[in-house]
């Protein structure tokens, strides 16, 4: 276990939060805001989202794994991935084919 990175996924939860918060101000919620301030707070969230599936995915990891003791962190080789992918906070999201086989992954 001390090689999972929890002290990042802390911290990108807490920003994750943060971000939640700050776009729960009267100005967000009514869309009030001027324009570049609309830019920012979908670009805060955005960047919250990407993190947020990080978390995610090395949380499974960790967590479907029967023998703890052989968890590998590896950032260049997510355990798994998400089925969605969107490149900016203004595009829309691609959905990703999952191929099953019969050989185990």
């Amino acid at each position: 276990m001390s090689v999972f990175p929890s002290v990042d996924n802390y911290k990108l939860l807490t920003e994750a939060r943060r971000n939640l918060g700050l776009f729960q101000h009267h100005d967000a919620i009514t869309g009030t805001s001027k324009d570049w301030v609309v830019v920012d707070y979908g670009t805060r969230l955005f960047h919250s989202l990407m993190n947020l599936k990080k978390v995610i995915i090395d949380s499974a990891h960790i967590l479907i794994l029967k023998d703890k003791g052989a968890y590998n962190y590896d950032i260049s080789t997510p355990f798994l991935k998400m089925d969605d992918v969107q490149s900016s906070q203004d595009s829309l999201p691609h959905k990703t084919v999952i191929k099953l086989t019969a050989q185990p992954r």
